[in-house]
């Protein structure tokens, strides 16, 4: 599709209606589901999404999900206090068991379910979310849904409901099954919860990996899961999830750095001084990440990096995040190295995260190119956004 020659004007148009979107979503659709018959399945596909919309809600909407007792909502409450009435907390368990105090035929129906530690049904759970959804102030710009979805049948029922397509992204957190069970028992104590229980505790738990994990690895097929170790408390989880909020405008213009010899990258990072333009390297992200723990998004990066496997950009899109918003508030740009490797990375930095200001290209003599990288440089190029540097003192005269 990139290799196409197209003028700026047919670039525009193509943002304009979200061409580049919907593609994304129908090409994502065919590899998860490898038909044997592509066309019937991409006009199928290419229907239901005409139908759910591919436009982005004016509202955020993040899914807040995780085995019970994660962390979830102590998370969330820390991200209302942080942002006030920018940010709003619906929780489907809090709504649920408020459905059980009214007494009603169905609010027993649920409270039976959650002694059980079995899921209710989706069109109950939604009806309740939507309800308090609508009810919110119009100062609220995301909203954070805890503990939801549960299950693919309530994910897919959300968007067909409510007319949103993916959330903005969903936050997984995850945490051992033991540290889990112990907190619930703990919360139990004091809470007065029915399903704070050493019994219904097991139940959830099982839950969660039946029906929950499957519905978090389609959202991750689509590139808009993030992982967080929950197994700390708050204080120490709290500044990986914060940076997911923090509006992309607010983080510093970011450079990409397409081509170069080793030498001259090493010049780059050289070059990196207070108040200068900062050097972020994927490789030593993912190398730090991988080393950090052994919890799972610490191991999936490492699984990656032992097999040679590409890791996925989502969590890329997520140390870049974490890396840029710890940088001085001075920083005039950020030059990346080692990302993005292929077209499919710079569109979900593009739709995920922010638009790079430019494309670095150091052509050298002999120099030879991937197809990846010539797609790049060629999409970039055809951007206006591709800047051929000859000499490494070029960068410090960029100015965005």
């Amino acid at each position: 599709f990139f290799s196409l020659i197209m003028t700026q004007l047919d670039v525009e148009w193509l943002d304009q209606n979200d061409v580049p979107l919907l593609l994304d979503e129908l090409t994502a659709e065919l590899l998860k589901v490898k038909p044997l018959t592509p066309r019937l399945n991409l006009a199928k596909h290419a229907t239901q999404l005409v139908l759910r919309g591919t436009k982005r809600p004016e509202r955020k909407l993040i899914y807040f999900v995780g085995g019970p007792a994660s962390g979830k909502g102590t998370l969330a409450k820390l991200l209302c206090q942080h942002f006030g009435d920018k940010i709003a907390t619906v929780g489907a368990g809090d709504l649920l068991r408020d459905e059980v105090k009214k007494g009603t035929d169905q609010g027993k129906m649920i409270g039976e379910l959650l002694v059980q530690g079995s899921i209710v049904p989706a069109h109950i759970t939604i009806g309740l979310l939507k309800k308090t959804i609508e009810e919110l102030p119009p100062s609220v710009r995301w909203i954070l849904i805890d503990g939801f979805p549960r299950s693919m049948e309530q994910g897919y029922a959300f968007e067909v409901e409510f007319r949103t397509g993916l959330p903005e992204f969903m936050l997984c957190f995850h945490c051992p099954d033991e540290l889990m069970f112990s907190r619930m028992v703990k919360r139990g104590a004091t809470s007065g919860r029915s399903d704070d229980n050493e019994t219904t505790a097991h139940k959830r738990i099982a839950n969660h990996h039946r029906l929950s994990v499957p519905c978090i690895e389609y959202y991750r097929s689509h590139g808009i899961l993030y992982d967080v170790d929950a197994s700390n408390d708050a204080p120490i989880t709290w500044p990986m999830v914060l940076p997911l909020f923090i509006e992309p405008d607010e983080l510093p213009p970011m450079v990409f750095l397409v081509t170069g010899e080793a030498h001259i990258k090493a010049q780059l990072q050289a070059q990196t001084r207070p108040g200068g333009y900062q050097w972020l390297d994927m490789t030593a992200l993912l190398e730090a990440e991988a080393s950090r723990n052994e919890n799972e998004p610490s191991l999936m990066v490492r699984r990656c990096l032992q097999n040679k496997t590409p890791v996925h950009t989502s969590i890329m899109l997520n140390l870049l995040r974490r890396a840029m918003y710890q940088l001085p508030n001075n920083t005039p740009f950020v030059l990346v190295n080692g990302f993005p490797f292929t077209i499919g990375e710079v569109l979900e930095s593009e739709k995920r995260f922010k638009p790079c200001v430019c494309a670095i290209h150091m052509p050298s003599e002999g120099a030879t190119y991937s197809r990846s990288q010539q797609a790049i440089i060629a999409y970039y190029s055809s951007r206006g956004k591709l800047k051929e540097l000859k000499d490494v003192s070029e960068l410090t005269q960029l100015r965005f």
